[in-house]
């Protein structure tokens, strides 16, 4: 099954955690400012050592802080260990765009609604009910909805969606992490940690399931067991930078 939506890569928010980006014969067409923000939004997509596939006349330019070639014929290059940067990403001043997929953190809600999420919101909605019209039992759409609804703030309308996924998928590490953060957002922590902790059952290296974990034991002021969960998460992920700026937020004695 394949979800097809429309994805503007220099206004809209980006995916996250993309094992590879294909971007042929686009960026000889941008000037050199519209390159650095797609360079570093394609940056910010990709997994750790994730791929970027150009076309056959481009190159990651002056950008060699951000990706490395390894098959310099083929343009193909891997993300490096850098911080990407953020002054295009869209976010409000509150939180950040969680990816499409991931939990939100239960920081609380958000204080407005940015036009871009709104614009992928929407967008989301249009791929993903058609790809559950077509194949009704495909529980990747309804994580996806609940996941696009939840970093709107839209945690009550999120919930549904996470539950039929779960109703078709009982073992959806996501789908659990996912209603975890719903139910979060909405107050209702030890529900929301009972999922978490499915999630982690389920799929143990989940870096955000291990977050939200550690986010709501810093709300119990259990900054030892949230510490052990956020270095696990970065264990994972050594570049998720909501762990990293938890435990910060730990140093710098925060709750």
């Amino acid at each position: 099954m394949v979800v097809f939506a429309r994805q503007n890569v220099i206004t809209d928010p980006p995916f996250s955690r993309m094992d590879l980006i294909s971007c042929r014969n686009l960026l000889i067409y941008l000037e050199s400012t519209v390159q650095r923000k797609a360079m570093s939004t394609f940056h910010y997509a990709l997994k750790p050592q994730g791929f970027l596939f150009l076309g056959a006349s481009e190159s990651i330019g002056s950008f060699t802080e951000l990706f490395e070639p390894i098959d310099k014929k083929h343009k193909l290059y891997v993300k490096k260990a850098a911080t990407t940067l953020a002054f295009h990403l869209p976010m409000n001043k509150e939180r950040g765009a969680a990816p499409l997929h991931a939990a939100p953190l239960p920081m609380g809600k958000p204080q407005g609604m940015h036009d871009g999420l709104s614009r992928e919101l929407n967008a989301a909605k249009a791929a993903y009910r058609e790809a559950i019209r077509l194949k009704p039992d495909y529980t990747e759409p309804l994580v996806g909805i609940g996941g696009a609804l939840l970093r709107l703030g839209r945690a009550p309308e999120a919930i549904p969606y996470y539950r039929q996924a779960l109703k078709l998928d009982p073992n959806l590490a996501e789908a659990h992490n996912g209603l975890g953060g719903a139910l979060a957002t909405e107050g209702h922590d030890e529900e929301a940690n009972a999922e978490y902790q499915e999630a982690l059952r389920l799929k143990p290296d989940l870096p955000t399931a291990h977050l939200n974990v550690a986010l709501l034991l810093m709300k119990k002021g259990d900054v030892a067991d949230a510490r052990r969960h956020l270095e696990r998460a970065l264990a994972i992920d050594p570049e998720y930078a909501p762990a990293q700026q938890a435990l910060r937020a730990i140093a710098a004695g925060i709750r």
